[in-house]
């Protein structure tokens, strides 16, 4: 028997490779251990794992009855892994409310998929998607995302990936190609791919004449929120310089409160203000302040040496200081409600149990917990762990921060 018999031999036993993968699933971070033993990419791990949680995990006991004829009849056909996993991903598209839909979609894949190849049933699929949905509109509005690499490949480059409903995406490559066209020759050196990522920066970034002065305060305001105060109580009149050069008001009830702290008490997270005084007189302009001091993120940033989201590596020391506990809910900014994360990852956190979005906590030994909108928990290591003081300091791999084990 050749390796390849051998080979083609387990991938044929589908429906018990994916019993197996379910039980292993049971224990800690499934799809590292699984990546690791099989071994392949986490992106196939996890096609298998929710390969697994869709055939034998749990579900409302009239789906239970239905899902195991179907596992029985899958068994009889012969269903190899690869085919599964096919037939997965199609009913994955149904939403989860329609569940009864997507396990008879499943069903009728099964029945047919020894009749197919892999590259028809996978076509066919896409076709019984769209049979099959309920509402297809709502299905893919629900789906629609905009996703990005977090660190460049070799070439220096960085990735992004936008999925939506068809005529939104389709407007926007409309409108793309359009700007493109309006700038772009075909004796031109550059590509008209170039040229469309040139007018897709330019539609979203534009062109600002301040742009290129890093301090302008008008280059922030591009980017953050401008409030303005109204303080009656304050008093252009009343500025006193301290020996250090601040100023500070005296206020109405005979208080002494310099502008930085009067937008403390008044002003969010962050962005730019303006105190009005009596007669709409401009008083101060000072920069809204929630922050992490420097001492707080490098102290984080030897314990974290990478990002405190899931699976990312990027350097904790260029990541950005997140309350745990958001601030706008009485979060503090101390060590105990601090974690750094990329601004990818960073954007991705909700600040509430009810949010879609992925949340991240702390547990009580100190490490991170990455908890996805579908429920999943992804425990992190403090790789200070497993460090010493020269891996501290220059990192591994090369100068690279690395994840302890």
């Amino acid at each position: 028997m050749t390796l390849l018999t051998q080979w083609a031999e387990v991938l044929n036993r589908g429906i018990e490779l994916v019993w197996e993968i379910h039980q292993f699933a049971q224990h800690g971070d499934a799809e590292k251990h699984l990546s690791r033993v099989l071994p392949m990419s986490l992106h196939d791990v996890g096609r298998f794992r929710r390969l697994a949680h869709q055939m034998f995990g749990p579900a409302p006991r009239e789906v239970l009855a239905f899902r195991r004829e179907t596992v029985e009849h899958a068994r009889r056909l012969g269903v190899d892994i690869n085919r599964l996993v096919v037939i997965n991903v199609a009913a994955g598209k149904i939403p989860q409310q329609y569940r009864m839909v997507r396990e008879q979609l499943f069903r009728r894949m099964v029945d047919q998929a020894m009749n197919h190849s892999i590259k028809e049933l996978k076509n066919w699929g896409n076709r019984l998607v769209s049979e099959m949905h309920p509402d297809p509109q709502s299905g893919a509005h629900h789906k629609r995302a905009v996703r990005n690499s977090r660190t460049s490949d070799a070439d220096g480059l960085m990735h992004m990936m936008i999925r939506g409903p068809e005529l939104k995406v389709a407007r926007l490559i409309t409108h793309i190609e359009s700007a493109a066209r309006r700038r772009w020759r075909p004796s031109d050196e550059v590509r008209f791919e170039q040229a469309k990522f040139d007018a897709l920066e330019e539609l979203i970034l534009g062109r600002f004449p301040y742009a290129t002065a890093p301090n302008n305060p008008l280059t922030s305001l591009i980017h953050q929120p401008a409030v303005v105060i109204r303080a009656p109580e304050l008093n252009q009149d009343r500025v006193v310089l301290d020996e250090h050069g601040r100023e500070w008001f005296a206020t109405t009830d005979g208080a002494m409160l310099t502008a930085e702290d009067y937008i403390s008490l008044r002003l969010a997270d962050h962005g730019w203000a303006v105190v009005i005084g009596q007669n709409n007189q401009p008083l101060s302009l000072r920069q809204i302040e929630r922050r992490f001091s420097p001492a707080q993120k490098a102290a984080q940033a030897l314990m974290q040496l990478t990002c405190a989201g899931s699976d990312c590596h990027r350097p904790a020391i260029g990541c950005e200081g997140h309350h745990i506990h958001p601030w706008s809910q009485g979060g503090k900014t101390t060590m105990s409600n601090l974690a750094l994360l990329c601004s990818s990852c960073h954007a991705r956190v909700g600040e509430h149990s009810g949010s879609r979005n992925d949340r991240l906590n702390k547990t009580p030994d100190g490490r991170f917990e990455w908890i996805s909108p579908d429920g999943t928990r992804h425990r992190s290591a403090m790789p200070v762990d497993s460090c010493n003081g020269i891996a501290l300091a220059v990192g591994e791999d090369e100068g690279q921060p690395s994840r302890g084990k």
